[in-house]
């Protein structure tokens, strides 16, 4: 899209926004929809085959209107100072990611690609995925024979007595065992509260 068709579609996003009268909103929206729908379609599809799945052609049409309304609603021209290309384009990832993770089959991806998808909104439950997803990449790092104990400190956290267990022959002596996990915990507790 050039920088001309972006200023239009950027001065119709702003018009949308301050339109009262409902029957002038739907056209205003549909004009910019016109405008854009090439793109999105384009957008959709580099998406969708990044991430090994196909749609026929009028699936793709069918999911660039409903991309393109979220997109729009999100937007706040005076909120967001990106180009309204990149805002548009980084959106369609994220409601295509949604929509699919809901989807029965799913979405599998590497977690750096999730971790960038989710990042672009900041919904509650992508903050608390980030705090897991920071977590999961500590245990990762740990030796082995310390995953044991990360992983008996994480489930200490659970009010439920019966997920809360201290493991048979860690490795270490019980004093050691109780210290790492101690600092564990209070490691973990720190990320989940932050």
């Amino acid at each position: 899209m050039d920088e001309k068709l972006q200023e239009k579609c950027l001065d119709l996003v702003k018009k949308y926004k301050k339109l009262k009268k409902e029957s002038s909103k739907i056209k205003c929206r549909n004009n910019l929809y016109m405008l854009m729908q090439n793109d999105i379609v384009g957008w959709i599809k580099s998406v969708l085959n990044k991430w090994n799945r196909y749609e026929d052609e009028s699936e793709i049409i069918s999911t660039s209107w409903d991309t393109f309304l979220f997109c729009l609603e999100s937007y706040n021209p005076v909120k967001y100072n990106t180009p309204i290309v990149y805002f548009f384009f980084k959106y369609t990832k994220y409601w295509l990611f949604m929509h699919y993770a809901k989807k029965e089959e799913g979405i599998f991806l590497p977690l750096e690609e999730v971790e960038e998808t989710l990042g672009i909104v900041d919904e509650p439950q992508n903050i608390v995925f980030n705090k897991l997803l920071q977590l999961y990449k500590l245990r990762e790092v740990l030796p082995d024979e310390h995953k044991i104990v990360w992983d008996d400190a994480f489930m200490s956290l659970s009010k439920s007595k019966k997920y809360r267990y201290s493991s048979k022959n860690p490795g270490m002596s019980s004093d050691a065992y109780t210290k790492v996990k101690k600092g564990f915990k209070s490691l973990i507790e720190f990320i989940l509260k932050e």
